[in-house]
């Protein structure tokens, strides 16, 4: 295990990417009717909590994550399609436009152009644009009031915008957002050293803002009733979930956990074909039911399948493909 890694980071991700796997599983219509994807900010968050500071160009840092974000997006891009063999021009367009539709997602004759095991690719180009302002807002702190304002009217005023902008820019100043949350978690130090009754009153919050605030979807651009309400409840669970992967920091549970999270970029890449495959073995070949009790239980078999496969997936990728993640 690689010391220098926080291990109750690596279990925030490793229960993030846990609950994105059970978010395209099928099982998943109340989660994301009435709790929305609180879970996919936990990744943002956490980028922003490891985050160093470098006092080097904008360009200069820009590139390097470019570099590092943009090779895997177009390697599992390309492996998709060809898996999905999804070779329509709309298909290749979402590739560079990386959204999974061209309208906000319930419009009427919607263009889709991610349809095949690739939708969940965009959150590797929306973090990558969400860099721009949050470097911007690292090296003026001093202004961090009404830099946040500034991202405050930007996201609001990009809800009128007819269609989805390319690599999630209309949702670019509220990912940074997120990762400033994470930076500002990090600089509190007495955070989650607090009484546990803190930490469970703050999950109580986070349920009452998340169920008010109706089901959400960052990826096209839906916030539920409010993106102020949405951001609050993501802090919130972010909160409440940084402690408890400190608690079970030491657990065989927390182990497994660091494993996921460590590995959660290929994971999150190649779950939804593994998901695919989990579906045919359980229900096209076994006929196991698709609703009830059982579903639910061959669900969350599915769901630790996918992460497990994942995850040895990623340790073959990182040994014998470790140019694809530098």
């Amino acid at each position: 295990m690689n010391k220098q890694r926080l291990d109750y980071i690596d279990i925030l991700k490793g229960l993030g990417i846990l609950m994105v796997i059970f978010s395209h599983s099928g099982a998943e219509e109340w989660l994301m009717s009435n709790m929305g994807d609180f879970f996919v900010p936990l990744f943002f968050i956490a980028s922003g909590y490891t985050y160093k500071y470098h006092d080097e160009s904008y360009l200069h840092q820009f590139s390097k994550r470019a570099v590092r974000l943009l090779k895997p997006y177009f390697f599992f891009s390309i492996v998709m399609l060809l898996l999905y063999q999804r070779f329509s021009i709309f298909d290749i367009l979402g590739v560079f436009y990386s959204r999974y539709c061209l309208y906000p997602y319930h419009t009427i004759d919607n263009i889709f152009l991610m349809g095949g095991g690739n939708p969940p690719l965009w959150f590797l180009t929306s973090m990558l644009s969400a860099y721009i302002p949050f470097l911007f807002l690292m090296k003026n702190q001093e202004k961090a009031n009404w830099i946040l304002m500034f991202f405050t009217i930007y996201t609001f005023g990009c809800q009128y915008i007819p269609i989805l902008l390319p690599w999630n820019l209309d949702n670019a100043c509220l990912v940074a957002a997120f990762m400033y949350a994470g930076v500002v978690l990090r600089s509190d130090k007495s955070l989650l050293s607090r009484s546990d009754y803190t930490y469970i009153l703050t999950l109580v919050f986070f349920f009452l803002v998340i169920l008010f605030n109706g089901g959400d979807n960052l990826s096209v651009r839906e916030y539920g009733r409010s993106f102020i309400l949405y951001y609050l409840g993501c802090v919130l669970g972010a909160v409440f979930l940084l402690w408890l992967s400190i608690k079970i920091e030491k657990t065989p549970l927390g182990g497994l956990l660091v494993d996921f999270g460590h590995h959660s970029l290929v994971i999150f890449c190649s779950q939804m074909f593994l998901l695919r495959i989990c579906h045919q073995v359980f229900h096209s070949m076994l006929h196991f039911p698709t609703e009830g009790i059982v579903f639910y239980m061959i669900t969350l078999i599915k769901i630790l399948s996918v992460a497990i496969v994942g995850m040895y997936i990623s340790r073959g990728m990182n040994r014998y493909m470790p140019w694809l993640f530098k």
